[in-house]
């Protein structure tokens, strides 16, 4: 584990011992002008899983369940009031439902053809929306009359994670290297540019302090947009080119980091600008997906290792669960009101249930 602290310098966060980006960051933090067969499942495995250095989980269970769609690649997923399961087929480019109480999947294919669905999330109000990372668009999914509303975020945005705030939907443009909000109530669309370009943005959450946070894989850095100025403060952890790559806010504000290129999960309090590190027992683990359970402990996949992985803040410890099936493939995490772990498995076209 590492310990680190920051102070504030022109803007950005800049420890006193990381490296130097390697891209110059701009001179401005101005933001840009505004822009305006449906088939029931076949549970196919349920087995225990190998837990890490001490096997204190002995009850945890998998079970799989198997997408009608040949080859949908499921990439993103959510959960909805209700417990039904969304998620993004990147590969088959449909959106997709399961209910597991009946164990069954709907599919919709989006208006776009080869659009690329990728993130997804679940409003306030209920409506399912997604990215379309291959047209640059978004898309509003209403469960209701089974109809998809797009927006455009503009040629070469490559919209991919969402985050919400009330009616304002924020996602990250990996393939521009912005950040970019969406009214839900007007429509309009407005981007904002981090100071280092060519960044990946990439994960997205809104902290405490509604400011909109978000990781960016290729910049190796966490960004803050801050809700009022929309100016833009980059913070560096203490390794670098960790590959900050998702990003969560628990309820007290602390923002939790996959490193993926350093086999890390990061630790951010805003309040003390203080970053922390903890190595996952697994070397090499390629730290990915995450998310928070119910008594804020921190789910992430270690998607190299083909793991599940649960760090619990109190003690600062990990437990990891090995996933059934080889090359899973998990790239997002949800945890239900059971503290049940749902994953889409990108690499076996399956959706994957843990209860730990």
């Amino acid at each position: 584990m590492k310990e680190f602290f920051f102070s504030v310098f022109a803007g950005v966060l800049i420890g006193c011992n990381a490296a130097t980006p390697s891209l110059a960051p701009a001179p401005s933090t101005i933001p840009t002008a505004t822009r305006a067969p449906n088939a029931p499942p076949t549970r196919l495995l349920a087995v225990e899983p190998t837990i890490g250095p001490k096997p204190t989980a002995s009850a945890a269970k998998f079970t799989e369940y198997a997408i009608p769609t040949t080859n949908a690649t499921a990439h993103s997923i959510a959960i909805d009031a209700n417990g039904i399961i969304w998620f993004t087929e990147l590969g088959a480019h449909k959106l997709a439902r399961f209910d597991p109480a009946t164990e069954k999947f709907e599919e919709y294919p989006i208006p776009t053809p080869g659009g690329g669905p990728h993130g997804i999330g679940v409003a306030p109000d209920g409506a399912v929306w997604i990215t379309e990372i291959n047209a640059s668009k978004l898309a509003r999914f209403d469960a209701a009359t089974k109809s998809f509303k797009e927006y455009d975020t503009g040629s070469g945005a490559g919209p991919h994670t969402i985050a919400f705030d009330a009616n304002l939907l924020w996602f990250t443009e990996q393939r521009a290297g912005k950040v970019g909000r969406l009214d839900m109530t007007s429509g309009e669309i407005k981007e904002f540019t981090p100071p280092t370009s060519n960044n990946g943005a990439y994960g997205i959450t809104i902290g405490k302090d509604r400011s909109a946070w978000f990781a960016a894989l290729g910049g190796s850095f966490v960004g803050r947009v801050d809700p009022k100025t929309y100016a833009i403060t980059e913070i560096r952890p203490p390794t670098a080119r960790q590959g900050a790559r998702r990003i969560i806010a628990s309820a007290a504000g602390i923002l939790w980091v996959t490193h993926y290129n350093t086999a890390q999960l990061g630790r951010l309090d805003p309040a003390t600008n203080q970053y922390r590190e903890f190595a996952t027992p697994t070397a090499s683990s390629g730290p990915y997906a995450i998310a928070l359970d119910s008594r804020g402990r921190v789910w992430i996949s270690e998607f190299n290792a083909n793991k599940l992985a649960r760090f619990d803040p109190a003690t600062e410890k990990f437990e990891e669960f090995d996933l059934p099936s080889s090359g899973t493939g998990c790239r997002t995490l949800v945890v239900d009101k059971n503290d049940a772990v749902w994953c889409p498995g990108s690499g076996v076209n399956k959706i994957v249930r843990l209860i730990p």
